[in-house]
């Protein structure tokens, strides 16, 4: 019993709370648009795993737990600084999950993640990029490679 309690307590030690940053997300929340911390401006995942929480339907990422209390102190300035991030232009004409040539479709969405901005063709397929965002980055990095290798 006291061997269960120690690992018990190593663990909230070791990660600040028993809530893990995957605990604090809400499905329906807008997916984080920069690769940076919100409040000190670092670059995200240079102090471990970034700390995530949803404020009025829009996830926030964060260094680490603490700064969310900084966050809370004036939530209007940092949203500001959000809403005033700029996004890396999307370098492709098709939408980034199936292909299709964004100028066909009627409506295409365009979103910004970790400071990308990207497109697609429709709603549900930002639903579909947010269950795996890196999987996606990953094909979107590759898609920019070739597009260079194209142009010389």
């Amino acid at each position: 019993m006291k061997y269960i309690v120690g690992v018990l307590l190593g663990f909230v030690l070791a990660n600040g709370s028993l809530a893990r940053a995957e605990d604090t997300k809400d499905a329906g929340a807008k997916l984080y648009p920069l690769d940076t911390c919100l409040v000190c401006g670092m670059k995200l995942s240079m102090m471990g795993k970034p700390y995530s929480f949803v404020y009025q339907g829009q996830t926030i990422e964060v260094c680490d737990a603490s700064e969310k209390a900084d966050f809370a102190k004036d939530p209007a300035k940092y949203l500001k600084k959000l809403a005033n991030a700029k996004a890396k232009p999307y370098p492709l004409e098709t939408c980034l999950l199936c292909d299709m040539k964004l100028a066909d479709m009627d409506k295409p969405c365009a979103f910004v993640y970790h400071g990308q901005e990207i497109k697609v063709c429709g709603q549900s397929e930002e639903a579909d990029f947010a269950k795996d965002p890196a999987k996606y980055m990953k094909k979107l990095a590759k898609a920019e490679v070739e597009l260079k290798k194209e142009k010389k």
